[in-house]
C-alpha cells in the first residue's frame, strides 16, 4: 500500500491563470514532464479529467492524495478551486502539521513571497471573509427560490477557506521551503529514490528489448533482411536460411550512425525492388529500431516513461511493450525527441503556429562557404546562424565577436531546453498526425542548430545523436518517394 513515506504518485495543485502568463508560466509543464520522465506516475487535471467528468470529485482526490505538491502562486490564492484542493489536503491531516508536512510539498512562486510576511496573510484572510459574506447575502436572497445545493457547498467552502486560510499559510511560513523551481523539483524527487535516474540494468534491458523486437521485425521480411545484410554487412547476417542482427548490435555502445550512412547509400538503388507498403513499412521499423539503439540511453528510458502512462499506438504490427498493458512502436521514441527539438527552437524565437502550415524551418545553411582555411569557415558558419536567427549582425572580419555572439545564441537555446524541455506525447490519431507533422516540417538542418558542430556533449537533451538522426531523416524521406511511386495517382 502506498503511504506517505512509499508514494506510488504525485498528484499536483496549481492556479491555471500562473501556469498560462503568471511570473512562472510554464513551471507546471516543465515539473509534471520531469517527474514523467523519471517513471512517476502524475495527476493533474489536464491528464485525469475528462469529458463529462466531476470537476468537485476530482479536485477531492487531488486533495486527498498521499503526495501533493502545491504550486503556490497569488492566483493560487485568490482561486476557488485551488483553495478547495489544500483545504480538503488539510481537513485530511485533521490540522497535524507533521503528517500535512510528510503528504504535502509545497513552492511559494515568485509574485506570492508575502505569504511569509503577518500583514499579507491577513489580506488573503480578509479576501476570502469579504467572498464570505458576499455569498452570504446572495444565499439569503435566494435561499427560498430553488437554490441548488452545489451553491450551498461553494458557500461552505469559502467560509472554511475564510476560516483555515491563515492558519495553512502560517505553516507554509513556518516551514523551510525551497526557493525556486529546481530546489522545488530536486525536494520532490529525493522522496523518489528510484526516480534519480536509471540503473545500468535498467539501460541494459531496455537496450536488449529493442534488440529483441528488431530481431522479431525482421523475422518474415527477408527482403529487407537481405537488403540489410547487402547494405550493411556489419548489421544484419544471414546464417543458414535466416537473418539476425549480428553480434556487434547486441552490445552498445552501437554506432548507428556509421550502418545508417551504409544504408543511405545503398538505398536509392535498391528500392524499386521493395514493391509492396509491407516491404517498406518493415523497413522502417526496423531502421527506426536501429535508430533507437544509436541515440543516448537515458533519452531512450524517459521516453519510454512517458508512453508508459497513456501511449498505445494502435494499428502497428511490430510494436515494443512498455508495461504490460500498452505498447509503442519503435518509431515513438524519435519521434518524441523531433518534435522536442521542434518545439524548443519555436520557443526559443517567439513564434506560436496557429496552424500546421505556419511552422518555420530553420535556413539551411550555406552550401559553398567563401573562406578557404577551416577555421575562417568556422566563423563564417557561425556567422551565418547568427545573422539569420540572432538579435544582432555578426562581422566576419572579428572572428572573436562572431564568436561571442554564437554562444549567445547557443546559451539562450541550451537555457530554453533545460527550462522548457517538454517533448511530444500524445495517443492513437493524434500521435500520427504529429508525426506526419514533424517528418514534413523538421529538417535536418534545425538540428545543426541546436549541435552545429554535430558532437556537442555539453547539453544533454539529445547528446551525439544529431548524425544519426539526419541519417534517418535522409532515409525517410527516400521511403516516402518510393510510396509515392507505388501509390496511384487521383
Amino acid at each position: 500500500m502506498a503511504t506517505p513515506q512509499n508514494p506510488s504518485k504525485v498528484a499536483v495543485s496549481y492556479a491555471w491563470k500562473e501556469e498560462d502568463d503568471g511570473p512562472g508560466a510554464g513551471m507546471v509543464d516543465q515539473f509534471c514532464t520531469r517527474l514523467a520522465t523519471s517513471g512517476i506516475s502524475v495527476l493533474r487535471d489536464v491528464d485525469g479529467l475528462k469529458l463529462g467528468d466531476s470537476l468537485s470529485a476530482f479536485m477531492r482526490q487531488i486533495g486527498q492524495s498521499d503526495f501533493l505538491c502545491i504550486f503556490l502562486s497569488d492566483a493560487y490564492l485568490r482561486s476557488p478551486n485551488c483553495m478547495y484542493e489544500l483545504l480538503i489536503a488539510w481537513q485530511k491531516s485533521k490540522d497535524e502539521p507533521a503528517d500535512f508536512r510528510r503528504r504535502v510539498k509545497a513552492w511559494v512562486m515568485p509574485g506570492a513571497e508575502g505569504v511569509f510576511k503577518p500583514e499579507t496573510r491577513l489580506e488573503y484572510a480578509r479576501h476570502w471573509k469579504q467572498e464570505r459574506d458576499r455569498l452570504a447575502k446572495l444565499v439569503a436572497e435566494f435561499a427560498t427560490d430553488g437554490l441548488a445545493e452545489s451553491e450551498l457547498q461553494l458557500f461552505r467552502r469559502v467560509k472554511e477557506f475564510a476560516e483555515h486560510v491563515n492558519a495553512m499559510l502560517c505553516h507554509f511560513a513556518d516551514t523551510l521551503l525551497p526557493g525556486d523551481g529546481d530546489q522545488f523539483e530536486k525536494w520532490v524527487l529525493e522522496s523518489f529514490p528510484a526516480a534519480q535516474g536509471p540503473t545500468d540494468a535498467q539501460l541494459a534491458a531496455v537496450y536488449a528489448e529493442t534488440v529483441k523486437e528488431i530481431g522479431s521485425a525482421l523475422s518474415g521480411h527477408d527482403a529487407v533482411a537481405a537488403f540489410l545484410a547487402k547494405a550493411a554487412p556489419g548489421l544484419v547476417t544471414r546464417n543458414a536460411e535466416s537473418f539476425r542482427l549480428a553480434e556487434a548490435v547486441h552490445r552498445p555502445p552501437f554506432d548507428a550512425c556509421q550502418y545508417l550512412g551504409d544504408v543511405e547509400r545503398a538505398l536509392p538503388q535498391h528500392l524499386p525492388t521493395f514493391n509492396t507498403n509491407l516491404d517498406l513499412e518493415a523497413l522502417e521499423l526496423v531502421i527506426g529500431g536501429i535508430t533507437v539503439l544509436g541515440v543516448d540511453a537515458r533519452w531512450t528510458w524517459e521516453q519510454r516513461n512517458l508512453a508508459a502512462a497513456a501511449l498505445t499506438y494502435p494499428g502497428l504490427k511490430d510494436t515494443v511493450p512498455v508495461d504490460g498493458e500498452t505498447a509503442a512502436d519503435f518509431l515513438h521514441i524519435l519521434v518524441a525527441a523531433l518534435a522536442d527539438g521542434h518545439a524548443r527552437l519555436r520557443r526559443v524565437f517567439g513564434e506560436v503556429p496557429q496552424a500546421r502550415e505556419d511552422l518555420r524551418r530553420v535556413p539551411p545553411p550555406p552550401m559553398i562557404l567563401g573562406a578557404i582555411r577551416e577555421d575562417e569557415r568556422v566563423v563564417e558558419l557561425m556567422a551565418y546562424f547568427v545573422d539569420t536567427l540572432g538579435k544582432e549582425k555578426a562581422d566576419k572580419s572579428k572572428p572573436q565577436q562572431v564568436k561571442l555572439l554564437f554562444k549567445q545564441l547557443k546559451d539562450r537555446m541550451s537555457m530554453e531546453s533545460q527550462k522548457r524541455h517538454n517533448p511530444f506525447h500524445g495517443t492513437g490519431e493524434a500521435y500520427r498526425e504529429h508525426s506526419a507533422t514533424i517528418r514534413k516540417f523538421l529538417q535536418p538542418q534545425d538540428f545543426w542548430l541546436i549541435f552545429p558542430s554535430g558532437d556537442d556533449s555539453e547539453d544533454k537533451i539529445l547528446p551525439q545523436s544529431v548524425w544519426v538522426l539526419m541519417h534517418l531523416h535522409a532515409i525517410f524521406t527516400l521511403i516516402k518517394k518510393r510510396r509515392a511511386q507505388l501509390t496511384p495517382a487521383a
